[in-house]
């Protein structure tokens, strides 16, 4: 058996939380196969679309992206509410592609990202001073997979999840 450290329990559950279907529904498999309308429908009750959730995600694995990688993620939000706000035009299904296409590319730029780490990196304070590295990407991982729960919840609502 061999022993396992921090990075690589940080890859797994990235993998888990992303692509692996076991425990947990991957936010790919919950986002498989969605229209625009369908990620556009908000609950009878309200709460969020999944194209929000989608967005929400985007704006913040972006910010998580470019602080590993050392690059300004320009402007922040003004709160935490207005990383749900998207601005609908005429293409929605191209729009919808987009959003799809973005939260992959980040998905997978993150995991590049981490791979390239060591032990060391995870230890280091983060720019900010609040956590270190490891920290920060521990407590990231179960807020994506959190919101593929949620994305998951919201198709079971409409009725275009498998049962």
């Amino acid at each position: 058996m061999t022993n396992t450290n921090m990075l690589d329990l940080l890859l797994l559950q990235k993998k888990d939380i992303w692509e692996h279907e076991d425990w947990i529904v991957p936010l790919s498999v919950a986002l498989e196969g969605l229209t625009s309308e369908q990620a556009a429908w908000i609950p009878p009750g309200g709460g969020n679309s999944i194209w929000q959730l989608v967005h929400h995600m985007n704006y913040y694995n972006h910010e998580l992206l470019c602080h590993m990688q050392n690059i300004d993620p320009g402007p922040r939000a003004e709160n935490n509410n207005k990383t749900f706000e998207y601005h609908d035009s005429a293409d929605h299904e191209e729009q919808w592609q987009q959003a799809l296409q973005e939260i992959r590319r980040l998905a997978r730029a993150i995991e590049l990202e981490l791979a390239k780490w060591d032990e060391i990196k995870l230890q280091e304070i983060r720019p900010a001073g609040d956590q270190t590295w490891g920290q920060a990407i521990a407590r990231w991982l179960p807020h994506d997979a959190y919101h593929a729960g949620q994305i998951v919840l919201i198709r079971r609502l409409q009725g275009s999840w498998r049962i």
